[in-house]
């Protein structure tokens, strides 16, 4: 046997002629003298592509996609950052970034990594690890050289990632620990991240960005519609179209299901699916009933990840009526104190299941308000709902009261007000008190409207023209005309139902204003004829005088002569009644009928009687009235000094209060009188405040406004 060893044949392995299995280059041979050099091949690593594609369907994010080029644009080529798109779930987050890799990719020699984290969870957690495995295995690691501890497979991760920019797409990441150990260490790299939850630039050691996407608009909605369906047949019907749009919410999840749904059905019109959507209970279910990935799996996917305090508060945030919530209204849905629902409401606002807003308010998506309900009357009992609406109109209802107090004082109510604010902590005292309980009002409008028709729904009907009633003052001093109809509507309709003939007296009269602001007289002339008939029945000489009061208000309009028999009326039965407030009402109506009449001199009498009567009362806010009726008059008398003073002072006491409605009266009337002074500059200043109300409210002047200010400008 030669040499030290031997193979097993008995041969000297120097001049054998046996390969066992290598990996490499194989030399044969003879015999060998002196040393072997020979050069290897430089390794061939793969360059990994492994970002799927996106979409073929993808409209309306132009101004999305720029917003990431151009922060990592800023970048610069010396760093390395992360962009996190954040928004709901089903907005379109992954689609963005997916096409945004395809239209980026050239700019990354040393390839694209993409994990999808949702498959990646269990319920021991995100496996970080087994992600940095597969991009590992993906930048040409051999499974059996990869390290089995997360550090050493983060170090490896930056040392394969360190000659060449590389781009890592990351999908439906939940907090940013899933995220550093994947940041490549090759200057010029990136890290786009899909999150559901609002990751915070602050939680990131990598310097981090974040792009924020809503839902689509009316236009890209359309759009994608349009994509899928064709254009002559989302063009054939465009209101429908839009209708479809916003029933979905802008959400491209939905409007995929619904593009779907009319695909299958080539002959149905997009207004058959608009009015089977229309019906809030069954919308969720029709916009789920296809694929894996429908609008309630990515809904209860973001969910179920919710700790169990955050749950209740957004299950019973969908359970209340109204777009929003303030904190307090979510801590009494919820039935716990303040503090826990305003974290609750952070953990929402954090998944991206609640938008936070503009005083402490928080909003939920349309289709994610109906996917809390969803679960309310899955996990909730039957009677959550009318005992959260029982316990809510309880507290609305003497916080309104509360309110109406405020901005009002003493007027001419049919509630039992001080029962109603009985209990009632409230809030709208002090100067200010007239002004925060109008911006109160004005914060809780839509609120308050669907509370309203959600009590008249459960048949509450004396609470439900209480509350009525009591909301009145939003309506007179900011003048949501459209809402005032249907809130005086579903009160009247209660009251009758009571068997209340005064408040629905009250209530028809009141809304006579906004059906007179409208030119709708005939209609006006209706509710006031009702509330007559029905004021009489009730034998309340008070509010028979006010709903004479408001009968000549409606002939201002249409029978001028017949407007200073009403008032006058209402005089006489105030002053028999005992009534000093609704006499100098009387008053000042009455001496604005007569200015219009063109008789001045009465007119000034019957103004300042009613200013000195209702300055001794303290209602500064009919004090401002009169100044504006007062500065009209003198304007027209030719005293614009006086005028400029008197209408000055009753912007200042309206600015003070929050009463816009009549504080753009009274900057009106001093357009008015700058045009007489020359002045167009000032009349164009007051003009364009007064439009901003108008159109604020969605009062009818607003293209007559337009009008004055375009001829302004000439």
């Amino acid at each position: 046997m030669g040499g030290a060893w031997s193979d097993r044949s008995g041969r000297d392995p120097a001049v054998g002629n046996h390969a066992a299995d290598v990996g490499g280059s194989v030399v044969q041979v003879g015999t060998v003298h002196g040393d072997v050099t020979w050069l290897l091949p430089t390794e061939q690593r793969p360059v990994p592509h492994q970002i799927p594609a996106g979409p073929g369907r993808f409209v309306n994010r132009v101004a999305e996609l720029s917003a990431v080029d151009e922060l990592l644009r800023d970048a610069g080529a010396d760093s390395t950052w992360i962009i996190v798109l954040t928004g709901l779930a089903g907005v379109g987050k992954s689609a963005l970034a997916r096409r945004w890799a395809r239209d980026a990719g050239d700019r990354y020699p040393g390839g694209q990594l993409y994990i999808d984290y949702s498959t990646r969870r269990t319920e021991a957690g995100t496996a970080v690890g087994d992600a940095l495995a597969e991009c590992l295995r993906g930048l040409g690691v051999h499974r059996e050289h990869i390290p089995a501890e997360l550090a050493e497979r983060t170090a490896l991760f930056r040392t394969r990632t360190a000659t060449q920019p590389v781009l890592v797409l990351l999908d439906d990441v939940t907090e940013a620990a899933h995220v550093e150990p994947l940041v490549p260490n090759s200057p010029g790299s990136a890290v786009v991240v899909t999150s559901n939850a609002r990751l915070t630039e602050a939680d990131f050691e990598t310097d981090a960005r974040m792009v924020v996407l809503d839902p689509l608009d009316d236009a890209g909605g359309a759009e994608l519609l349009t994509r899928f369906c064709g254009e002559e047949r989302i063009g054939r019907e465009p209101s429908a179209s839009t209708a479809l749009v916003r029933l979905c919410g802008g959400l491209p999840i939905a409007l995929r299901v619904a593009a779907a749904r009319l695909t299958a059905r080539p002959h149905a019109t997009v207004a058959s699916l608009v009015a089977e959507l229309a019906d809030e209970r069954r919308r969720l279910r029709a916009l789920s009933s296809r694929g894996e990935r429908t609008v309630s799996t990515v809904f209860d996917h973001a969910y179920r990840s919710l700790p169990a305090e955050a749950a209740l508060v957004y299950r019973r945030l969908g359970l209340l009526p109204g777009p929003d919530a303030s904190v307090d209204t979510a801590a009494l849905a919820a039935d716990v104190d303040e503090s826990t629902a305003r974290s609750a409401l952070a953990v929402l606002v954090d998944a991206n299941l609640v938008t936070e807003e503009p005083g402490e308010r928080y909003r939920l998506h349309d289709l994610v308000r109906l996917h809390a309900r969803e679960r309310a009357a899955g996990e909730e009992p039957a009677s959550a709902r009318a005992e959260l609406l029982d316990r809510l109109v309880g507290q609305r209802l003497g916080l309104v009261a509360a309110a109406d107090r405020a901005v009002m004082g003493a007027r001419t109510r049919i509630a039992d007000h001080e029962a109603l604010l009985t209990d009632v902590d409230d809030p709208f005292t002090g100067p200010r008190g007239a002004a925060l309980a109008l911006d109160w009002l004005t914060g809780e409008r839509a609120c308050l409207l669907a509370l309203l028709r959600a009590v008249a729904e459960q048949g509450w009907d004396e609470r439900t023209w209480q509350l009525a009633e009591a909301m009145v003052p939003l309506y007179l001093h900011r003048r949501y005309l459209a809402d005032w109809i249907e809130a005086s509507d579903l009160g009247a309709t209660a009251a009758r139902r009571a068997g209340h003939p005064a408040a629905e007296a009250r209530l028809r009269s009141l809304v006579s204003r906004a059906y007179t602001e409208l030119s709708e007289h005939d209609r006006a002339g209706a509710e006031l004829d009702t509330a007559l008939r029905l004021a009489e029945q009730a034998g309340r000489p008070a509010l028979l005088a006010s709903v004479w009061e408001f009968i000549g208000r409606h002939r201002d309009v249409v029978d001028p002569p017949g407007a200073l028999t009403a008032y006058r009326r209402s005089i006489e039965l105030n002053e028999q009644a005992g009534e000093s407030r609704g006499a100098a009402l009387g008053a000042y109506f009455l001496g604005c009928a007569l200015a219009a009449a063109d008789r001045p001199a009465d007119a000034l009498a019957e103004l300042r009687r009613a200013a000195d009567q209702l300055a001794a009362l303290g209602d500064r806010r009919m004090v401002g009235r009169v100044l504006i009726a007062l500065g009209s008059l003198h304007r027209l008398l030719g005293e614009h000094d006086t005028a400029a003073e008197e209408l000055g002072e009753a912007v200042e006491l309206f600015e003070e209060r929050g009463a816009i409605h009549y504080e753009a009266q009274a900057r009106r009337a001093l357009a008015d009188l700058a045009e007489t002074r020359g002045d167009r500059q000032g009349a164009r200043a007051q003009l364009s405040r007064v439009l901003a109300v108008e159109v604020e409210t969605g009062g009818p002047a607003v293209a007559e406004l337009r009008e004055r200010l375009a001829a302004l400008e000439d």
